[in-house]
């Protein structure tokens, strides 16, 4: 027989349900979907780190049920430095994709000449095509070689 512990006036009791990266959620349904969309992520980063270009990880990553990613970003893999001028002094490539959240965005970082050194965040996909494409007109020598060109 269990018993219910009186608390005191003022406090109140929480049940709070953990997700695999001790996230933690207020329902059972919220940490069953983010341990999902985590081990998505996980799957699109392994790809990524394997060689894969950032579409075809993108696509692992399941973000994209109603639209496909940009054709875009069939053109780099984790290795392909990217230009983002606002987070530096000048235009040299040196920011890469390094892996993909639960949330969909992914985790861009690297030293290309910030005021600061080293810098990283989150960016959304959004985003990541844009500084893809920037790059690419700026650079297009950058562009993944055994990347494939878009069906059509």
């Amino acid at each position: 027989m269990s018993e219910t512990m009186k608390l005191p006036d003022g406090v109140s009791a929480r049940t709070v349900y953990l997700a695999r990266d001790e996230r933690e959620f207020s329902s059972v349904r919220d940490a069953v979907e983010y341990n999902e969309d985590l081990a998505r992520a996980e799957a699109a980063t392994a790809a990524l780190e394997s060689g894969a270009t950032v579409y075809d990880a993108a696509v692992i990553s399941s973000r994209f049920k109603q639209h496909p990613p940009h054709e875009a970003l069939k053109r780099i893999t984790a290795s392909t430095p990217l230009i983002i001028s606002y987070w530096q002094c000048r235009d040299n490539p040196g920011y890469r994709v390094g892996r993909f959240l639960p949330d969909g965005d992914v985790y861009v970082s690297g030293d290309a000449g910030g005021y600061s050194g080293p810098y990283g965040s989150s960016v959304t996909i959004r985003d990541l095509v844009r500084y893809v494409e920037d790059t690419l007109r700026k650079h297009p020598e950058l562009e993944a070689t055994h990347a494939q060109p878009a069906e059509g």
